[in-house]
């Protein structure tokens, strides 16, 4: 009985690992997606700067 007992545990544990193993994998690709999100708004930011500029240099 003990035997079995320890055996699921060992089970469980290892499901345990490999559940922490598969969030860490969605975490990571989720901060990489955030990361590109945040390039692609500084890009967006600055383009639109560049614009700004050059409307405030016409109007001069």
């Amino acid at each position: 009985m003990r035997e079995g007992w320890w055996r699921e545990m060992e089970r469980w544990e290892e499901i345990d690992e490999e559940t922490e193993m598969e969030r860490r994998k969605r975490e990571k690709k989720a901060m990489d997606k955030l990361e590109e999100l945040d390039m692609e708004r500084k890009k967006f930011e600055e383009e639109k700067n560049v614009e700004k500029n050059k409307e405030r240099g016409e109007e001069k």
